[in-house]
């Protein structure tokens, strides 16, 4: 802020020039892919959980890489709620709408970005998802950046055009900051669709350029995932992995990995 002028200071004060827009909008991605906050690929705030009853979490503070802190307050998110507000974001960069601004987009347009067939039943779906974003409070605290608010501020339907009307909280700028967020690819992830580990796992890994080693149990945990049997997590680990391998090679990019006594072990070739 700045100081107030003293009453003998013969000069005024500078004012700050006004914000430019950039400044309040997302920044550019290329189509292909879609850009995420580093602290929603490295922690279990969209877990690696199939379908079934959602928990209901009261400040809870989530497991997070390194040292992200995560405290969640709602119904449990999953791969599939994020992958639906990675549509939102997207919608939000390529209107260019600033942080707080309307921006719209229908629910078939969704549908047919998700790979969805355009159904009640998938419009139901959405509606409950999108509902599920907005209704809950997230608190990120990395570095100098917080952040206290939904994932979604608010949204209503046009009734006139059929379209939902939505708004993002300016506050997760800094999250965009060119540092901590993944520009992820978007046929990878949808290629693998039903496959919740696997797209956590996906997400995580191309947040690192150069990943560490790391243990079964870590990964399994920052993923949101509820098993704690190490043999059992170990296949299912070696399962999501191939499948990311095998969707990434299908886009030109060659993922390798190994696990040996209880550890991983990834490197991106290209």
């Amino acid at each position: 802020m700045t100081p107030a002028m003293s009453i003998r200071s013969q000069h005024p004060v500078a004012k700050r020039p006004p914000a430019r827009l950039e400044e309040h909008t997302l920044p550019f991605w290329p189509d292909p892919t879609r850009g995420v906050p580093n602290v929603i690929l490295r922690s279990a705030l969209c877990a690696a959980i199939g379908k079934g009853g959602r928990t209901y979490l009261d400040q809870m503070p989530l497991a997070s890489f390194k040292n992200f802190s995560v405290l969640y307050t709602g119904q449990q998110l999953d791969q599939g709620d994020l992958s639906v507000w990675l549509m939102v974001l997207n919608y939000a960069r390529s209107q260019r709408a600033q942080m707080g601004q309307e921006f719209r987009f229908t629910a078939y347009g969704m549908l047919t970005g998700l790979r969805k067939t355009d159904t009640g039943g998938n419009r139901k779906v959405l509606h409950k998802r999108l509902l599920r974003l907005t209704a809950n409070a997230v608190e990120i605290v990395h570095d100098h950046r917080t952040y206290v608010g939904s994932l979604i501020e608010d949204f209503k339907r046009d009734e006139g055009t059929g379209e939902y009307v939505m708004t993002l909280n300016s506050k997760l700028l800094p999250f965009f900051d060119p540092d901590q967020f993944t520009q992820v690819s978007w046929e990878v992830r949808l290629d693998l669709e039903g496959k919740p580990l696997a797209q956590w796992l996906h997400g995580f890994y191309e947040s690192h350029a150069a990943p560490f080693e790391l243990r079964i149990a870590s990964l399994m945990r920052w993923s949101g995932s509820e098993n704690t049997n190490l043999r059992s997590a170990t296949q299912k680990l070696r399962k999501a992995l191939s499948a990311v391998e095998l969707a990434c090679a299908d886009h030109g990019r060659i993922l390798r990995w190994t696990i040996n006594k209880g550890c991983v072990r990834v490197r991106w070739e290209c």
